[in-house]
């Protein structure tokens, strides 16, 4: 049970991690997954959808169009 909490805790972390890095910089996919400790970029883009429903490609190009759209009003 607590190993499943902290599992849980650390996979969370990482994914707020990845959002971070995703929208404050230009770093490219493969480079967050390797910071984040993912071995291969395939596991960390499999992670990310799962936790939100899209893949950080498309996570970062949706962020990217709604603050250019906010910035036209």
């Amino acid at each position: 049970m607590l190993l499943e909490i902290q599992f849980q805790y650390l996979f969370d972390y990482r994914m707020r991690l990845a959002v971070l890095y995703l929208l404050d910089s230009d770093m490219t996919i493969n480079d967050i997954a390797i910071k984040l400790g993912y071995d291969y970029q395939s596991y960390f883009y499999t992670a990310f959808k799962r936790k939100y429903g899209v893949s950080p490609i498309e996570y970062r190009a949706m962020q990217h169009a709604q603050d250019a759209k906010h910035e036209d009003v």
